[in-house]
């Protein structure tokens, strides 16, 4: 008899939650920019999956880590990192499409013929009530994240691939 085995980072609601947070918090900066764009949003959703990289990149850029819970070190997904989930955006895509349907985020193409997303009315709502522990620590994450909102996507990358190297410890 096999056991069932779930991961819950793959569940639907779950995914689009942590999206709804993320959209909420970084997704119209300051200066009402829209800052999101595709592989922001997967960078974005793989360093909050993975704090010990972010924390790598804060300490990189000079800015304050955070504190990590020993799961976010020291489980097998922290240990061994699935570098495929950078790249493979059809997940992302399938998520930005039931948050579009449902009018939780919109896009926009901008002068430079790049789609972004923000979140909408409708989505801060609905994001404010994901009042769990695990969203508020999400949401934790996602304002980590603010230092690297204006650096381009091409730049997030070549950071996350730096502490991605294969066969350097974390």
């Amino acid at each position: 008899m096999k056991l069932p085995f779930y991961i819950p980072d793959s569940e639907l609601t779950l995914r689009i939650g942590k999206l709804l947070c993320l959209f909420q918090i970084l997704s119209i900066g300051a200066k009402k920019t829209i800052n999101l764009d595709l592989p922001k949003i997967g960078q974005f959703e793989f360093l909050t999956k993975h704090p010990i990289v972010l924390n790598k990149i804060l300490n990189d850029k000079e800015k304050k880590v955070i504190a990590l819970h020993s799961s976010e070190m020291y489980s097998i997904e922290a240990l061994f990192l699935n570098r495929a989930e950078i790249f493979d955006l059809k997940k992302i895509k399938a998520l930005l499409k039931i948050l579009l349907s449902n009018k939780y985020i919109e896009a926009k193409v901008l002068s430079d013929n790049q789609i972004y997303y923000s979140i909408t009315d409708e989505g801060v709502k609905q994001a404010e009530t994901l009042q769990s522990q695990y969203f508020q620590r999400t949401r934790d994450l996602n304002h980590e994240l603010k230092p690297l909102v204006s650096l381009p996507s091409s730049t997030i990358g070549k950071l996350i691939e730096s502490h991605l190297v294969h066969g350097k410890k974390n």
